[in-house]
């Protein structure tokens, strides 16, 4: 028997812990498969990708830092064409806040400078697009 091919969306601002999510409760579980946002931006790659992984039967995830309603809709209806079983499932970190910001800065591994940091997690948050259902989200998971 198939089993039911699922296509996580984890959204959120940066600092907001969707990477820590995704490393810690989905990654390397049942063979799944990761996709990261730049993906997206090599749209040959990207849909050759998911093809591959929706016929291996395993489950994509998407880390979308920041996907406006549009993006998502487009990526959803896309996809929907060639597999329109698929179930679609948005995790949602939320727009951000302080505590993410200061998470973010304070961490030494990341490559922007505090500038860029507080630049990036401002724009992210004041055009945050909350998700709905309507976009063709089976569920979605409020993580913030």
């Amino acid at each position: 028997m198939e089993k039911q091919k699922i296509f996580f969306l984890i959204m959120g601002n940066i600092g907001t812990g969707k990477t820590h999510f995704i490393n810690n409760k989905i990654k390397d579980r049942d063979g799944r498969e990761k996709i990261f946002c730049d993906d997206y931006d090599n749209p040959d790659y990207f849909e050759r990708k998911i093809n591959e992984s929706l016929r291996d039967d395993k489950v994509i995830i998407l880390e979308g830092p920041y996907m406006s309603k549009g993006i998502r809709r487009g990526v959803i209806s896309g996809i929907k064409r060639f597999f329109p079983e698929i179930i679609f499932i948005c995790i949602d970190f939320g727009p951000g806040n302080e505590t993410s910001l200061n998470r973010r800065i304070k961490d030494p591994h990341f490559s922007m400078t505090e500038n860029e940091i507080k630049v990036v997690h401002s724009n992210y948050h004041s055009e945050y697009e909350k998700p709905k259902l309507d976009e063709g989200f089976k569920k979605i998971i409020k993580k913030y």
